[in-house]
């Protein structure tokens, strides 16, 4: 494994860890696959998953004001820049 990409997976561990534990009955912030099944539950987690959070997260640590449509362009830019080689982004 490269070493640069060791931190970002190292760090993916982590985060999926600890949001893996919705999932767990037993966990105080427990979310039921029936609930997501109900309704537009789903598109509502996956909105707060994928958008809401990421972006709250962000403004945190840059003490920014970043709204979820300017984050979602951050985040296809890190994408580009972690599925390029690095010798293609020299």
């Amino acid at each position: 494994m490269e070493e640069e990409n060791q931190k970002w997976m190292e760090y993916f561990v982590i985060i999926s860890d600890a949001m893996s534990n919705v999932f767990k009955e037993s966990s105080e912030r427990h979310i039921g696959m029936d609930e997501l099944a109900e309704g537009d539950n789903a598109i509502h987690f996956f909105h707060a998953m994928a958008n809401a959070v990421p972006t709250h997260i962000f403004n945190k640590i840059t003490k920014g004001s970043t709204n979820f449509m300017e984050f979602n362009h951050i985040a296809n830019r890190l994408c580009f820049q972690f599925m390029t080689k690095k010798e293609d982004r020299t």
